[in-house]
Order: C-alpha cells, then sequence, then structure tokens
C-alpha cells in the first residue's frame, strides 16, 4: 500500500449526500473514489486533494493536515489550484472533457464531484498492443476539439498523456485531470515532481522560462498519440534539444522511421506527428484547427508558414486575462466570432498611433475573445495610457464610422478597502514586472481595491508569482521597505 493509499478515506464514509464506495485511482495530487450520490441515486468519481508528502490524516479522523507548519502554505496554495481546476471544468460542456458536477470543501481539503464512467485508461489499453493509424486518428478528432474549447477560453490543460485520457466502454476519449490546478504547487513544494510528465512534456514545461502556450498541449497530445501506434513513448524533449545542439541527429528520427518501415501509419500521418513533435514551440502546430487540416490532408508547409503569426497572437490573448469579462461563458469549439478584414485593419491602424507596431497581434489576439464591437473596442483601449483613451475611441469612431462610447466607462464603486500609498503600488508593480510582464499593472489594481490591509494585498500579489520561493522573496523584501 502507497503513501495515498494509507491516507485514503475507508469505504462507507460520507461526504454531505455522497458515500465513499472504493478507490478508482491515485496520484501525487490526489485520489480519485467511487462514491453513491444517494441524493439522486447514481454513481460519480471523486476526486480528492491529497497531495503526496505535503499531508497526513490520522487513522481515526477525516480532516487532513499539513505535515509540518512549513509546509502548511504549500497546502494552501494547491489547495486553491486544485479549486481553479474544478471551477474550470465546471464551465465545460464538452463531450471530451470530463464533466464536474459539483466542488466542495470539507476536512480541512477539497473535493470534486464527477460522472462517473465505465471503461479504463488509455494507458491500460496500449500495454495491451499499439493502436493502428485508424484508431489514433478516431482518438485525435474528439481530444482536438475539446483542446480548441479549452484553449479559446484562454486555458492549457499541461498533462496529456496516456494515464490522463480516459476510454469510455465504447471508445470515446475523456481528456481527465487537468493539470492548471497543479502549476504552482510542483514548483513550490520540493517533494513535488515537475510539472508535467517527462515523457510527454514538452521543453518549455519542463524548464523555467517561456510561459507555455497551446502548442504545449499539441507537443503533448502528439508524444501520446507517438506512444499509442509505436508502443512506448518519445525519447524526452531536453534529451532531443541536447542532440540538436551538438548537431546531432533528433533521437525521435529513429522511432519515426521505425514506424514507417513497419507499414502501420502512413506517410501523411507521421509528418503530422513529427510537426506535433517538433522540440521548439515556435515549429509546431498553434491551434487544434491547424492539427485536424493538417489530419484531413491539408499542406503541411502553408500550415506551417501560418504558425507563426498566430503564435505571436496567441502569446497576447494568453497572458491578457484581463480583456475577458468575469464570468462569462466559455465559448464552444467552432464559434469563433467572425470579424470583417477590414475593420480589424482599421483598428490596427488606429491602435498603432498610440502603441505601436504591437497594435497588429494586440487586435487580432483580443478580437478572437470578442463578439460585440464596442466591447471589443473596450478592451483595446485598457492597452492605452488612461488620457488618451478618449481619443483613441473618438478617432475609431471616425474612421470607421461604427458606434462606440466616445465617454469612458464609469468608474468602479470603490471597494471597502483602504486607499492605498501610490509610491507603494508603483513599487509593487516594478517588483511583479520582473517575474509577470506588463499584467502585474492590472493585478496590483486589482487586488488593491478589495485587499483589507497592506499584508493582505501582499499576500495576494504573492500567490501570483510563478513559484514558491519568488513568492516568499517578494514578501520578505515589501515587508522590510
Amino acid at each position: 500500500m502507497n503513501e495515498v493509499h494509507a491516507h485514503a478515506l475507508p469505504a462507507g464514509t460520507r461526504i454531505e449526500g455522497f458515500e465513499i464506495t472504493d478507490i478508482l485511482g491515485t496520484g501525487s495530487f490526489g485520489i480519485t473514489y467511487r462514491a453513491t450520490d444517494h441524493t439522486l441515486e447514481r454513481v460519480v468519481a471523486i476526486k480528492e486533494y491529497l497531495p503526496n508528502g505535503l499531508a497526513y490524516r490520522e487513522s481515526d479522523s477525516r480532516t487532513l493536515s499539513p505535515v509540518s507548519q512549513s509546509s502548511e502554505r504549500s497546502y494552501a496554495w494547491g489547495l486553491r489550484r486544485f479549486l481553479d481546476e474544478a471551477r474550470v471544468l465546471a464551465r465545460f460542456n464538452e463531450p471530451s472533457i470530463i464533466r464536474v458536477i459539483r466542488y466542495l470543501e470539507a476536512n480541512g481539503t477539497a473535493y470534486f464531484v464527477m460522472d462517473y464512467l465505465a471503461g479504463e485508461s488509455l494507458y491500460e489499453r496500449i500495454t495491451r498492443r499499439p493502436m493502428t493509424e485508424a484508431e489514433a486518428r478516431a482518438l485525435m478528432h474528439p481530444l482536438l476539439k475539446g483542446l480548441a474549447t479549452v484553449h479559446e477560453n484562454h486555458y492549457l490543460h499541461r498533462d496529456i498523456k496516456p494515464h490522463n485520457i480516459y476510454l469510455r466502454e465504447d471508445d470515446f476519449p475523456i481528456l481527465l485531470d487537468f493539470g492548471c490546478a497543479r502549476q504552482h504547487l510542483g514548483q513550490a513544494a520540493s517533494t513535488m515532481t515537475v510539472m508535467g510528465s517527462p515523457a510527454y512534456a514538452p521543453f518549455e514545461q519542463l524548464h523555467d522560462g517561456d510561459k507555455p502556450l497551446p502548442s504545449a498541449d499539441f507537443y503533448s497530445l502528439g508524444a501520446t498519440v507517438f506512444h499509442c501506434v509505436y508502443g512506448r513513448p518519445p525519447p524526452v524533449c531536453t534529451r532531443r534539444v541536447n542532440a540538436l545542439m551538438a548537431k546531432e541527429a533528433d533521437p525521435l528520427a529513429d522511432g519515426l522511421a521505425e514506424i514507417a518501415a513497419a507499414g502501420t501509419c502512413s506517410e501523411a500521418f507521421l509528418n503530422v506527428l513529427d510537426w506535433m513533435l517538433s522540440p521548439y514551440p515556435a515549429d509546431r502546430p498553434q491551434t487544434a484547427s491547424d492539427v485536424m487540416a493538417a489530419l484531413e490532408g491539408g499542406d503541411l508547409e502553408d500550415l506551417r508558414r501560418g504558425s507563426d503569426n498566430k503564435r505571436r497572437q496567441q502569446q497576447v490573448c494568453m497572458n491578457d486575462m484581463d480583456t475577458m469579462p468575469a464570468g462569462a461563458p466559455p465559448t464552444t469549439s467552432g464559434t469563433k466570432p467572425t470579424w470583417d478584414e477590414s475593420l480589424l485593419q482599421d483598428l490596427e491602424a488606429v491602435l498603432a498611433r498610440y502603441i505601436g507596431p504591437r497594435s497588429l497581434e494586440l487586435v487580432r489576439g483580443v478580437a478572437a475573445g470578442h463578439r460585440d464591437f464596442p466591447a471589443l473596442v473596450e478592451a483595446l483601449a485598457r492597452h492605452i495610457p488612461t488620457g488618451r483613451r478618449t481619443a483613441f475611441r473618438e478617432r475609431v469612431h471616425e474612421v470607421t464610422g461604427r458606434q462606440v462610447s466616445v465617454t469612458p466607462p464609469a468608474a468602479p464603486i470603490p471597494s471597502r478597502g483602504p486607499a492605498f500609498d501610490p509610491g507603494l503600488l508603483a513599487r509593487l508593480q516594478e517588483e511583479l514586472a520582473e517575474h509577470l510582464g506588463p499584467i502585474a499593472g492590472v493585478l496590483v489594481k486589482r487586488y488593491a481595491r478589495s485587499a483589507p490591509d497592506r499584508d493582505a494585498l501582499l499576500r495576494e500579489l504573492a500567490d501570483e508569482l510563478p513559484d514558491h520561493a519568488s513568492a516568499e522573496a517578494f514578501l520578505a523584501r515589501m515587508r522590510k521597505s
């Protein structure tokens, strides 16, 4: 019995209206149970936040506790991300994404309740035999549709691998275990593994540096499918990058050559996998529609040529979370807003007068998340210094002839929090910008409106930093000043 099993809830335990039946699976960050929903008389799956090495449960208690005082912050940090994952999944209604019915906090930890699915993991399936190309294609299509929805709503999966794909009894694949809730915890606790599973993770997820974009998920999906058809995963990406830097052959080439020699997959299909498994993010597909187009016989060279511009648009869109209205319902795959090309070009020309050449990628990125023209203009106006926003709105109205509000939106109702010293806020923004870039200013203003005191403001901002060490260093510096 491993450590997570040792701390599992026993059969018969009740969590509100749910009764634990048995254990379905365990992992480094939690445990999943089969349970009975006595209210609706159905079987469900319940996932409990139980990070291995950070928490324990007394043999006579349901309550989880951090293993030590030093682990309390990491435990609390991960708990928040676990609930974030539940909230994200609860918003989606895509067949290939696991459906979260409910989430709750109890016993010093948190749970989310999901549909129970009869079947087996993809990993279990491919341990018996490799997949055929036809089976792999059938697997990829629904997963790509699910990822399209996830990415359009500014989220990533971050941990796609055979263990995290579940095959229903009819072989339809379901994407499980989103890693977004573990992104920070994996870095914050020394007992945790690196974010992502090395055999399936792209280079940028295994090392500090560039923030992963949707192309990271396509690498992981490509690595998963490679395993499906080859019988084992591809070489770890760090090994591949090291070989290329040493001007040696890419170790992946041998595996692709073996599959081709066996005649189990077509050259066109292997070319798509090779594209998805490019070691460098800019060389991979940038959207799910690119991968689907390639699988359907699209010209790979044409698709590759369009990848760099899409990557730059996504960099804006994925980082500029403030342009998404709070609580906005997720869009559905295949329902991207359609904008008139000449209108977007007019917006680019107007915006360029205020922010320069960055207007090209900004307009395209922000437009992907808006259908209403005035809302699009307001989202773009946020990137202009406050004193010039009215002039920007007036100029947009003159150039496009479309109605926009030339009066700035009403200021938000002041919160009950204190009025923080502007010098402090400027210092906070400067400190955070080293780690977070331009979004630092947005975060400082947002938390300053609601934080009840200086210490609470510092704690909220520290939680936005990418790792535990950075957060502690930030708090130490700011508390001394």
